[in-house]
C-alpha cells in the first residue's frame, strides 16, 4: 500500500467486490463524466481472480481512509496503446460530499510519484471531457499540462463528446516527500 495524508492507497480485496461491483454500475455513483459500462458480477469477480485488477498494464487500487477503512474512491492506470511509452490515469471519488476537498489532487500526486518511482515510463496522462471543471482542477493541482483536445473521442449517453488530454512528463515530476513505495514481493 501507499500512504498518504489521511488516506491509502492499496489492491482490491475480496471483501471489497460487492461494494465495488455495484458503485462501478451505479450511473449515479459515477457522475455526468465518467462511462458506465455495466458489466456481469460473474466476469467482474473472474477478472478479480483471474489478475486482483493489477497488472502492469491495468491496474485499479482503492483510495481507502487511514483511520476507519472506508472506500473513499478508486484510481488507477491502464496503457493507452502498446507503443507509447506512458499510462492513462483514471479516478473516481465514491461519494459525491467527498468531492472537491482535495482528496483526488493528493491521491493523484501520490500515485504519480509510484508510478515514476517504480516503473519506467516516461508519461502519464488523463483524459477529461470539457464540461468536468473538478477534474480539470485536479489535474492542474497535480502538475498536468494540456496537450489538446480529442475530437468526439467518447460515446456517451447517446453523442458523442470532445475529450481533452492533460499529461505530466517524468522529466516535469516534482514529487512530495515522504513517498513510501510498496515494497516488492
Amino acid at each position: 500500500m501507499i500512504k498518504g495524508d489521511g488516506f491509502v492507497l492499496r489492491t482490491v480485496r475480496e471483501a471489497d467486490l460487492d461494494f465495488l461491483y455495484e458503485t462501478q454500475n451505479d450511473v449515479l455513483t459515477r457522475g455526468d463524466f465518467i462511462q458506465v459500462r455495466m458489466g456481469s458480477q460473474p466476469g467482474f469477480r473472474k477478472q478479480f481472480q483471474e489478475t486482483g485488477f493489477f497488472t502492469p498494464d491495468d491496474t485499479k487500487l482503492l483510495i481507502v481512509d487511514s483511520e476507519d477503512g472506508r472506500l473513499l474512491g478508486q484510481i488507477g492506470w491502464f496503457r493507452t496503446a502498446f507503443y507509447a511509452d506512458g499510462l492513462e490515469i483514471g479516478y473516481l471519488v465514491f461519494n459525491e460530499i467527498r468531492r472537491g476537498k482535495g482528496l483526488m489532487t493528493s491521491a493523484l500526486r501520490l500515485l504519480c510519484s509510484y508510478l515514476f518511482a517504480d516503473r519506467n515510463v516516461n508519461r502519464l496522462q488523463l483524459g477529461i471531457m470539457p464540461g468536468n471543471h473538478a477534474s480539470r482542477r485536479v489535474a492542474e493541482k497535480a502538475g498536468f499540462t494540456k496537450e489538446g483536445v480529442l475530437r468526439e473521442a467518447v460515446f456517451q449517453r447517446g453523442e458523442h463528446h470532445d475529450l481533452e488530454i492533460y499529461s505530466l512528463l517524468r522529466r516535469e515530476w516534482r514529487p512530495e516527500p515522504p513517498f513510501l513505495p510498496i515494497p516488492k514481493g
